[in-house]
């Protein structure tokens, strides 16, 4: 239902049957905190038994920014715990999340992460009900305070100038996986306090999108929303070999090369369009940007952007019942193209040498 209960020691009994003010159950999530600082005891037989079936369950309406089909569970070992998402339980998602306090945002936690000894962490429902087991074979000897993910994979962060807060967003490539959502491999994005930042796929939010394949040219939209505060970056922090990174931040009409120059600095307003990134992907026996690949287009305000990796393309412009609006031709790279049309959904047709793509965009 994507609440919390909320326990206080007060003069009124406890009604929650499973926290009675003294007990607490294995494998169940907890959030503790205190109005002063002191040291708390919490007694009681060390756990080592497997936690099987534990319940969860997905329900509410799917949103751009809620917790939908996301539940908080615990590590119930003294010691840290593998994660295994992929085969822990049914109806259950690979990818789970848990909260960094630096950063004040989640960071997703992929097959092989490591989760600290008592450590609380969500996992996702893929249906309206499931169950997650957390096995004693998973435990490991860890002495690290946190974890770290062993996939080769592309890790953007974002965050704040001011406030040192910060989102992660990751980009993986798997033959296995598909475009869009797949339980195993990808996560839906769960906004924190930091600035919200996520890759877009079937127009859906990803804080970790696994694709099937990276071809040189290809390119994945990233919506941003800013916090508080109005001076932020981009900083790619990890990478792939032989890959180059491209960021196009569509509302200064600015590219950076990431492999070459990894944190980009930006500032952002409330009023932003949150579709202002993009991420472009070269490889590096293609000495320039978007050699081969695929035609993309995108819109930011009263501009429409196409990326091209072919010498040469018409771009034209449909209405929605297919009257054409606009033909240019643009060159190789991204081309900014200003769009004098009243606001709406509309049709954009690419023809290079290489293929002819269509794309649906939206004009503010």
């Amino acid at each position: 239902e994507q609440e919390w209960i909320n326990f206080k020691n007060t003069t009124e009994p406890p009604t929650w049957a499973d926290f009675n003010g003294t007990d607490f159950l294995p494998g169940r999530g907890y959030l503790v905190a205190y109005e002063q600082a002191g040291t708390k005891t919490f007694t009681g037989p060390v756990n080592v038994e497997n936690v099987a079936n534990i319940p969860i369950t997905r329900s509410g309406i799917p949103g751009d920014n809620n917790h939908y089909g996301w539940n908080l569970v615990g590590n119930p070992f003294a010691s840290a715990l593998t994660w295994t998402g992929s085969v822990a339980g049914n109806n259950l998602g690979g990818v789970a999340k848990v909260w960094d306090e630096t950063t004040m945002a989640y960071v997703d936690l992929t097959d092989g992460s490591t989760i600290p000894s008592a450590n609380g962490f969500f996992v996702s429902a893929t249906a309206a009900t499931g169950i997650v087991s957390l096995h004693s074979f998973n435990r490991v000897h860890s002495s690290q305070n946190w974890y770290k993910s062993n996939d080769e994979r592309i890790l953007l962060v974002a965050g704040d100038q001011q406030g040192n807060s910060a989102q992660q967003s990751v980009i993986r490539f798997n033959d296995e996986a598909t475009p869009g959502y797949d339980a195993n491999f990808d996560a839906y994005f769960m906004a924190g306090y930091a600035p919200m930042f996520y890759s877009v796929a079937e127009e859906k939010r990803f804080s970790t999108n696994t694709l099937p394949e990276m071809s040189s040219g290809m390119s994945i939209p990233f919506g941003f929303h800013k916090n508080s505060h109005a001076d932020f970056f981009i900083e790619m922090q990890e990478s792939i070999d032989d890959v180059i990174i491209y960021l196009t931040d569509l509302k200064e009409d600015v590219t950076q090369n990431l492999s070459e120059e990894p944190v980009y600095y930006f500032s952002a307003s409330a009023d932003d369009d949150p579709d202002r990134f993009v991420i472009s992907f070269a490889t590096v026996s293609v000495p320039e940007v978007l050699k081969k690949g695929l035609l993309q287009a995108y819109t930011y305000g009263d501009m429409l952007y196409v990326l091209n990796p072919s010498a040469n393309a018409i771009v034209e412009l449909y209405g929605v019942q297919g009257q054409l609006i606009m033909s240019r031709e643009v060159g190789q790279g991204i081309n900014s193209i200003p769009v004098t049309v009243p606001g709406g959904t509309y049709i954009v047709k690419m023809v290079n040498a290489d293929e002819t793509a269509t794309r649906k965009v939206v004009i503010n």
